[in-house]
């Protein structure tokens, strides 16, 4: 198993009972790896680590009566790796309003403080990110997002931490990344992994 594995592993047992933390790891996963419907309205996040899918479907229900589908299959033929994804049709609405996903950011992201902000760069890294260890010789995290807007907001977050968090493109994406081991395991601490 790898090290970035064994990280969202951990992650995906994290807890917490508050609800706006809670809702902040919801519009991050959205924000930055889900996609919108709009006729019908629907939301989606796809990932091929079934765990993600099952968190985000947990705190999803936790906090508004949707309808959810799983849906599993098979992008690739040559190397056989299956994404799941969770599927929300009645009720996105709500989510979507609550949420604001069609504007800038929620009230949430708006008063966004210590522990909304560990929540929503947990939230874009269960999604989006990956690391190997710390100890390495070569020490690496990354986040990546189609989304300039979600990348920038992202890196001000992790350099509240001082983190020193870059940014480079990468194709069509932005991928924001730290190399320097001290900030990668502060990093880790900080979105409440607890195998560093």
């Amino acid at each position: 198993m790898s090290f970035s594995l064994d990280v969202k592993t951990d992650l995906l047992n994290f807890n917490s009972n508050d609800e706006i933390a809670n809702k902040l790891e919801i519009e991050s996963m959205i924000r930055v790896s889900g996609e919108i419907g709009i006729l019908p309205v629907k939301l989606s996040l796809t990932s091929n680590n079934s765990g993600i899918i099952r968190r985000f479907l947990s705190l999803v229900k936790k906090y508004y009566k949707v309808d959810t589908n799983i849906l599993k299959r098979v992008i690739d033929r040559f190397d056989s790796h299956t994404n799941y994804t969770a599927e929300i049709t009645e009720g996105a609405d709500k989510i979507i309003e609550d949420l604001n996903l069609f504007g800038d950011a929620s009230k949430y992201k708006k008063s966004i403080e210590e522990i909304g902000m560990n929540a929503y760069i947990r939230g874009a890294f269960l999604v989006r990110g990956s690391v190997n260890d710390p100890n390495a010789r070569s020490a690496h995290l990354e986040i990546s997002s189609t989304s300039e807007e979600e990348i920038l907001f992202i890196q001000r977050l992790m350099n509240e931490f001082d983190l020193n968090a870059r940014i480079t493109k990468r194709k069509t994406y932005l991928v924001l990344y730290i190399k320097a081991r001290d900030a990668i395991t502060d990093f880790l601490y900080h979105i409440g992994c607890k195998k560093i």
